[in-house]
């Protein structure tokens, strides 16, 4: 199996520690960052291949966070992990590029099929969707602007 370099982004050491004991076991490359600031370094100077992402940074939102790690590494498949899940901040994380999002703690064999389906995905040349990811926040990328665009191409027809 191919080698991927994992960035682990937790401010709770203990629970980054499992994480980085079961990647490690998968056979990854870990990095490891407790901070939004110090994550965006690590991205920007290591362009890992998949970003674990906790949703609470000492109070900073991963959800705001995902449009700049996608700027530093427009790759990079991002699995935000929620402590507290809803399904407004789910959707609001896909939107913003997150490619899942799972809630904590953390079934090891979903986060494997979740890390798994990635691996799969970049074997093919790149995550599905990755265009649409790579700027969320500019308007040609964002995914609610390419919906309305598809609808719009839709109209016209075939000569449209």
């Amino acid at each position: 199996m191919q080698s991927f370099t994992t960035l682990v982004v937790d401010a709770n050491f203990s629970f980054g520690g499992f994480l980085e004991s079961f990647l490690e076991t998968e056979g990854h490359s870990i990095l490891r960052a407790s901070s939004a600031e110090d994550a965006l370094a690590k991205t920007r100077q290591f362009q890992p291949d998949l970003i674990l992402l906790d949703n609470d940074l000492n109070g900073i939102s991963a959800v705001a966070l995902l449009p700049a790690l996608l700027m530093e590494q427009a790759s990079a498949a991002i699995i935000l992990l929620a402590g507290t899940p809803s399904i407004s901040e789910a959707v609001e994380a896909i939107k913003r590029g997150a490619a899942d999002y799972l809630a904590r703690p953390v079934n090891p064999q979903k986060l494997k099929q979740a890390i798994d389906a990635q691996h799969r995905l970049f074997s093919f040349g790149g995550k599905l969707g990755q265009v649409e990811r790579r700027n969320p926040g500019h308007p040609e990328t964002r995914g609610d602007d390419l919906e309305e665009r598809r609808k719009n191409d839709d109209v016209g027809g075939e000569g449209g």
